[in-house]
């Protein structure tokens, strides 16, 4: 039983060591302001995305995303997206 927590907790803190961790800056409003901050990505978002809006009213944003979605938006004529898989990559200057 001691041998199974002991591997449990090792396996909790391997997986929480794991997560992809990005930049996060979305504006509550289109071509606003965001605050800045540091997200764990979910399991399920395997990607960061630095994202901006080539038309009016031309924001932005920084988050965690598939990388599939990030494809998605790469092939927008309207956004540029830059997709990246480690930590902090998308801490990015447009």
């Amino acid at each position: 039983m001691k041998a199974f927590l002991v591997a449990l907790l090792l396996m909790m803190t391997v997986a929480n060591g794991c997560a992809l961790k990005c930049r996060r800056c979305v504006p509550s409003v289109p071509g606003g302001r965001c605050t800045v901050s540091t997200e764990t990505c979910s399991s399920n978002m395997d990607a960061c995305v630095a994202a901006r809006f080539l038309i009016s009213p031309f924001s932005y944003f920084n988050r965690c995303i598939k990388m599939s979605d990030c494809r998605i938006l790469q092939r927008s004529p309207y956004i540029k997206a830059n997709c990246c898989q480690t930590d902090m990559c998308n801490i990015s200057s447009f």
